[in-house]
């Protein structure tokens, strides 16, 4: 689970486990990848306001700031 959360709410409704438990992997997998955290990113991506490949532009652009 994340160390951190901004409400009860942690992901979607609808999601079956596994996909719950990937979308999980792929945001530590952000982590690591670009050495940085973005909790309200992580948290929006976890509710399914938009998609993967947005959260991956949202690191990206922050390692560009």
């Amino acid at each position: 689970m994340f160390e951190y959360s901004y409400d009860r709410i942690l992901y979607a409704r609808g999601l079956s486990h596994h996909d719950h438990m990937l979308m999980e992997d792929l945001v530590k997998a952000c982590h690591k990848l670009y050495s940085i955290r973005l909790p309200m990113w992580d948290q929006l991506y976890m509710l399914n306001v938009f998609s993967y490949g947005d959260l991956q532009g949202a690191y990206r652009n922050a390692i560009k700031e």
